[in-house]
């Protein structure tokens, strides 16, 4: 009988295979490798992008925030400014007030009117004076009342006095004195 030794070429295949497997693995492997690396690659790009547009972003950020600070700095010098020239307005009419203020006084008085006393305090002015008659004094305070430096005018009494031959009503009226004027929209008329 004739035998055969087959174990050489068994192990030989088995190398073979063994060597191929491992080849695979390797090849398998240094695939994987390079996947990770290129994964790593893109997204290492991708957040450098990111983080680049992130900083644009942020002095993007800072320069609106400075124009933010100086916008709120200039609105604020304007109010102020308005303010003030408000502020210079009312105190140029209130420095032609009193003449306005005289003038319409004058203006408002009647013929058939005589004012004996004028005192203002604190825009609060008191008036006595005399009249023919009752009209006359109501002729007066409506005057007054139309007039954009008066206001609230009120009649605070009358009396009946003799002086001489004629018969003459006294009256005492309080009112308030608007120097710097008030504007009147209904007739068109109001504070120069």
């Amino acid at each position: 009988m004739i035998r055969i030794n087959l174990m050489p070429r068994e192990e030989a295949r088995r190398a073979a295979t063994k060597q191929r497997d491992q080849r695979i693995a390797i090849a398998v492997l240094g695939l994987l490798l390079l996947i990770v690396v290129m994964a790593e690659f893109v997204t290492r790009n991708a957040a450098g992008t990111v983080e680049a547009q992130a900083a644009a972003y942020r002095e993007d950020l800072i320069e609106l925030d400075r124009k933010h600070r100086e916008s709120m700095q200039l609105e604020r010098r304007r109010r102020e400014l308005r303010a003030k020239l408000d502020t210079i307005e009312v105190l140029e009419r209130q420095r032609k007030g009193p003449v306005y203020v005289l003038g319409d006084l004058s203006a408002a008085t009647p013929d058939a009117l005589w004012l004996t006393e004028i005192r203002e305090t604190g825009g609060s002015a008191f008036l006595k004076g005399r009249g023919l008659d009752n009209q006359t004094i109501a002729l007066f305070m409506r005057q007054l009342e139309a007039s954009p430096y008066f206001e609230a005018v009120d009649l605070v009494e009358t009396t009946h006095v003799e002086e001489g031959n004629a018969e003459l009503k006294e009256f005492s009226i309080r009112a308030r004195v608007l120097y710097a004027g008030r504007e009147i929209a209904a007739d068109g008329k109001g504070a120069p």
